[in-house]
Parts: structure tokens; C-alpha cells; sequence
């Protein structure tokens, strides 16, 4: 175990006693009030370094877990507009703000408890502890080795082209769409937020309650210029998914040109995107649409989920699709050659289907093709005044028009389908009910706690019921996992495999203990710990206790006395109970 004396504050490497860190450079100094003092101890378990960050709701500092003997970063609640210190440590509303400390308290301890349970999610760093103390609440994460997104980008030019980028951004859209789903907001999604880990993966942080983002509230607010929507600026809560969505698409313009958006109060009356000209033809044009209509000023006409945003930036492979699928109408439609007949090109295009296809083949290319010149020339046309480099603008309503376009010839030949309405339905009986739905796939995308909603039930498709798809087309649902807090089901008296197979389907870690038991037959189950009917939260861990059966005497010689009750029999029981308390490792 790391001696934390000797430990870098800052870094948390070892110093080995320098005053100046040897890895880092950094020289020790105290930290000022109301931030948290260095070394202070929390938990008895983790060390406090110095603060990575501070928004209105509170401070995150780098940290040390002196059980897992691994840095950490601590995040601890302390909203400073509605709440001081007490002391040292300890943490106090303000008067008059004891209702609304508790409120956001309870949030911010709500939003950890949500990002704990989305540990396999490869695009967020999941909480893994949190506890209250000090009169406020604290979570604890993973300090992963990683770099600000700023940084990796400019050690590439100072911006990617869309193929570099897609893999990149598509799985924290994934995860953008796993928070909405529990009803999570980030409204902070910036360059700052994203951090580059060392396998290449784009990182979201900077989680905070909603009040520290939004200027309506009595926490001081903190917005991301460039990235924040003007909703957020605005005197009343209409934030939302659509706020992500602005969130994301600024960060995915920044990623392709290297030029962070102007911020959302300055675009007030004028909101075209100026991007360099030396860039912009480079965009393909459905994912400069998709970013035009996720950037609108006015959110109610902005794109509405991440999901659509996700279909929007892939646009281009339904065209693929709408090629293909035409070019198979053509095949099968092909005859016998017949003898050669003078004909009118009227009569020609009347009797020859074939004919008839390929011509709306080259219609759509060159519709393709005039629809990304004309984005092009639009991106290229009008130069930044105040500037030496030259910048064009892209028209949001001009590509939305433009994306329209494109879009009619292939809804009549592909999306001759609607897709079914799932929601409600037990997930396991339906999934392979080909009989059902035989034009579609239905795939599981996630699954979120809902205290209304039976487990295994699906609570929500995507796309939604009736929507236009293609034949075959995936439909993504999500399933309940029950309530996070329930009341543990009696499995007293019940066979361990089924006791055990029951609890674990029920989301709880199950640990075998197996004791002698005069009343209870071997294998069964003689009690659990908590007692049946405690309220537990989802994850939780049960200890069965088993029966072995009762203790086996061994059977006295008949040339020997009858043994007493005392003496090495007793030692033998003994060593028995000590035996049976070793946990058996389960699942």
C-alpha cells in the first residue's frame, strides 16, 4: 500500500519527500475555502488531492483509494451561491435554502446512483461509490489516464474528417441516448467534457445536476460558449434531449473544422454556421444537414433525440440502399432479348422497366450530386469579415431543403413497411416471434429501471410504432428492469439452485453460506440475510444460509466406552461450524 505522505497531490505519483514533484512539477500549497483542504480523509478510505474542477454545484478533485491503491476523482456537493462551510468540513445550508440543498442534494445523489449503473457503457466513466458525510454527499470514480479532446485534436491539425470522426462520436451518441432513456441530461457536452482515453475513446465527464447549467436557478450557472443552447440562457426550463442534441452537433462541428460555433446569444436573428472554406467541401452533405438542423436556434424546430441524430449523419447509407435495392428491381425485371423494333423513346420508356430504372438511378446521383455541389458553393460563398482566414456560411434552412430532397425518392421504394408497437409487451416472448413481425428484427438496445413497469416488459421502441422502415430494418427496444428498490422475495425453505437462480434474476449477488441444521433438509434454504421483505436497491447482495443436514456422530466401538459430551467431540463440532462459515462464490 502507497504511503499517502509521500504521494503527489496533484499527481498522485510518488515524490519520494521532494517539495518540487518529480513527474508533474507540482509545488504543494494549501487550498483555499470553501475547497476542501489536501489529505483530508474521507470515508477513512480516500485521500483528497488537489481540485481538477468547479462548477456551481460543487468541486471534483483528483484523489487516492487507499483500498484499491489507485487514484480516483472525488466529486462533493457543495453549492456555494446556497450553502457554506461549517468548519473544516462540514457543509451547511445557507438560511432560507434548506429545502433546495436537499432537493439538488437528493439530485446529485440520483444522477450518481445512474451513472453507477451504466458501468458497461465504454463512453462514460461509471460512479462507483457514493456515500453522504459531512452534511453533503460525495462520488467517487475512476481517474482514467486520458488527454483533454483539445489537445488530441490539435496534435492532428486541429480537426478530422468525418470517416475519423464517426467512429468516435457515434458510441457517446449511444451513451447520450442510454442517459436520456433514465432520464439523464449532461447540458454541459463540450471539448472540456470529452476526454481522449489511451485506446482512442472519446470519454463524457462533467456530469452536474441540471440547476449548474441552466440560468433560471439559484446556482451559479455555468455554460460551455460555442456549445451551449440558448434555452439554457433563457429565463424558464425548456431544456431537454434537443439540448444534447445542440450539445453534440457543436462539439461534431468543432471535430470537422476546427472552429468552435459562435455562442447561441450572438446568433440571435442570424443563426448560419460560419466554417473555413479550406474545410467545408470536405463535409459530406448529409452530415453537415444533420449538424444545420441539430444547431437550431429555435429548439423547437431542432432535431428532437440523439436517436434521430444518429439516423440524420447516416443518411448517405439509406441512399446507398436506395441504389442497390433499385438496381435488384432491374434484374429481376430483365427478359428474353426480342427482335429489334423501331419504336418511339416514349413508347421505348413505356414498355422497357429496365429503361425506366436506371433512368431514376441517374436522376438520383445527379440530385445527389447537385444537392452537395450546392452545399459546397454555399459553404464556400461568403467570407468572415474581421478575420485573415477565409470562412463561408452554411445555411440551416437551405440544407434542411436540401436533405428533403434527397430523402423522396427513397421513402416510396424502401419504407413500404411501418414498424410494429412493441411497447408493453414481455420482451423474452416476443423476440423470436418471427410469425409476428416477419419484415423486422427486434434488437435489445438497453434496459432502465422503472418502478411502474413489470421486468422484461419493454417500455419503449425505436423507431416509435408506424413509423415508416425499410424490410428488415432493426427495431432497437428497451426493456424494464423493474424497480432499483424492491422488497427481497422469501426463499426460505427453497432449494439452493432455485433460490439462488431466483434472486440473481432479480439483479441481486447472491453469497452461499452453508451451516448444520437439525430442521432444515440438506440443500435447502434455512434463512437469508437481510431478512425476507427488506427493501433493497437493484445489486445488492444476499447471503443464503444452507443446510448441510444435521451433525453426523461417529458411531462409538463397541469395545470402547460411550463417548461424553465434552472433550474431542465437541472440538470435532467445532472445527465443523468453523468450516461451514467459508462463503461459497456464486455466479
Amino acid at each position: 500500500m502507497a504511503n499517502t505522505n509521500d504521494l503527489c497531490m496533484h499527481c498522485m505519483q510518488p515524490n519520494n519527500g521532494n517539495t518540487v514533484c518529480p513527474h508533474c512539477g507540482y509545488q504543494e500549497h494549501p487550498q483555499q475555502p470553501p475547497l476542501l483542504p489536501l489529505r483530508t480523509l474521507l470515508q477513512d478510505r480516500y485521500v483528497v488531492g488537489t481540485v481538477l474542477s468547479e462548477n456551481g454545484e460543487g468541486a471534483s478533485y483528483i484523489g487516492w483509494d487507499k483500498v484499491l491503491n489507485s487514484s480516483v476523482v472525488i466529486r462533493e456537493f457543495m453549492p456555494a451561491t446556497i450553502a457554506q462551510r461549517a468548519g473544516e468540513l462540514q457543509v451547511a445550508p445557507m438560511n432560507g435554502s434548506e429545502a433546495l440543498f436537499d432537493a439538488l442534494r437528493r439530485e446529485f445523489i440520483g444522477l450518481s446512483r445512474s451513472l453507477a449503473r451504466m458501468r458497461d457503457i465504454p463512453a462514460l466513466i461509471p460512479v462507483y461509490d457514493i456515500f453522504e458525510v459531512n452534511g453533503t454527499a460525495y462520488s467517487v470514480s475512476e481517474h482514467i489516464d486520458a488527454v483533454p479532446l483539445t489537445d488530441w485534436l490539435s496534435r492532428r491539425g486541429g480537426h478530422i474528417g468525418w470517416e475519423v470522426a464517426r467512429p468516435l462520436i457515434m458510441p457517446v451518441i449511444a451513451a447520450l441516448s442510454a442517459l436520456h432513456s433514465a432520464g439523464v441530461l449532461h447540458l454541459a457536452i463540450s471539448p472540456e467534457n470529452l476526454l481522449v482515453d489511451s485506446r482512442g475513446r472519446f470519454r463524457l465527464t462533467g456530469f452536474s445536476v441540471n440547476a449548474a447549467h441552466l440560468a433560471h436557478t439559484p446556482l451559479a450557472p455555468q455554460f460551455m460558449p460555442g456549445f451551449a443552447a440558448y434555452e439554457q440562457y433563457a429565463a424558464s426550463d425548456t431544456s431537454g434531449t434537443w439540448t444534447d442534441v445542440y450539445g453534440i452537433c457543436a462539439v461534431l462541428m468543432y471535430l470537422l473544422t476546427g472552429v468552435i460555433p459562435k455562442e447561441a446569444p450572438k446568433r440571435v436573428g442570424n443563426e448560419r454556421l460560419l466554417v473555413p472554406s479550406s474545410v467545408a467541401s470536405a463535409i459530406p452533405a448529409n452530415v453537415a444537414t444533420a449538424m444545420a438542423k441539430g444547431m437550431r436556434f429555435d429548439y423547437a424546430a431542432r432535431t428532437r433525440t440523439v436517436e434521430q441524430l444518429r439516423d440524420e449523419l447516416s443518411v448517405s447509407e439509406n441512399v446507398t440502399g436506395v441504389l442497390k435495392e433499385l438496381e435488384k428491381e432491374e434484374k429481376s425485371y430483365q427478359k428474353e432479348p426480342e427482335k429489334p423494333k423501331k419504336k418511339s423513346f416514349l413508347e421505348k420508356l413505356q414498355g422497357n422497366r429496365p429503361l425506366v430504372v436506371t433512368l431514376l438511378i441517374a436522376a438520383i446521383v445527379l440530385l445527389l450530386a447537385c444537392v452537395g455541389l450546392g452545399i459546397a458553393l454555399a459553404m464556400n460563398g461568403v467570407a468572415s469579415s474581421g478575420t485573415s482566414s477565409t470562412v463561408s456560411t452554411v445555411s440551416m434552412a437551405d440544407l434542411t431543403s436540401s436533405l428533403a430532397n434527397s430523402e423522396l425518392s427513397s421513402n416510396d421504394v424502401l419504407y413500404s413497411k411501418k414498424a410494429p408497437d412493441t411497447v408493453g409487451q414481455n420482451y423474452l416472448s416476443i423476440k423470436n416471434r418471427t410469425d409476428l413481425w416477419p419484415y423486422v428484427k427486434l434488437q435489445l438496445a438497453g434496459e432502465v429501471f422503472d418502478d411502474t413497469v413489470p421486468a422484461g416488459v419493454i417500455i419503449k421502441q425505436e423507431p416509435e410504432a408506424l413509423t415508416p422502415i425499410q424490410d428488415g430494418a432493426e427495431v432497437k427496444v428497451y426493456i424494464s428492469k423493474g424497480p432499483y428498490q424492491k422488497s427481497l422475495t422469501d426463499v426460505t425453505s427453497m432449494d439452493v439452485v432455485d433460490a439462488v437462480a431466483d434472486l440473481s434474476s432479480q439483479g441481486y449477488k447472491c453469497v452461499v453460506m452453508r451451516q448444520e441444521s437439525a430442521s432444515v433438509p440438506e440443500n435447502r434454504v434455512i434463512t437469508t440475510d437481510p431478512k425476507p421483505r427488506t427493501t433493497l436497491e437493484y445489486g445488492a447482495e444476499v447471503v443464503l444460509y444452507i443446510s448441510e443436514g444435521a451433525a453426523q456422530s461417529t458411531p462409538a466401538s463397541s469395545s470402547e466406552p460411550p463417548a461424553s459430551s465434552g472433550g474431542a467431540s465437541s472440538s470435532s463440532s467445532s472445527a465443523s461450524s468453523a468450516s461451514s462459515s467459508e462463503p461459497d462464490a456464486v455466479g
